[in-house]
């Protein structure tokens, strides 16, 4: 059986919809996301702003963020 992880970030400040507060999602193809994400006209960005580029975090993970509907943040990472 796999790992699961729920993973909910939240600023100090609790301001919500800052990419700072989200929740996370791990996936073993983080490029066949992107590949959907591209395919599908839904930005992603790193929490420095950049748009549509995969950042690559301080432990080696690569990650994007996207908004919901709502404006909500959801990571998507490969730390599986």
């Amino acid at each position: 059986m796999k790992e699961k992880q729920l993973h909910l970030i939240t600023s100090d400040d609790g301001a919500p919809n800052t990419i700072v507060n989200h929740m996370a999602f791990s996936t073993m193809n983080l490029d066949k996301v992107v590949e959907h994400l591209q395919k599908n006209k839904v930005d992603d960005w790193t929490d420095e702003g950049k748009k549509n580029v995969v950042r690559i975090r301080k432990d080696g993970v690569r990650q994007v963020k996207i908004q919901d509907p709502e404006g909500h943040w959801i990571e998507i990472n490969e730390a599986y």
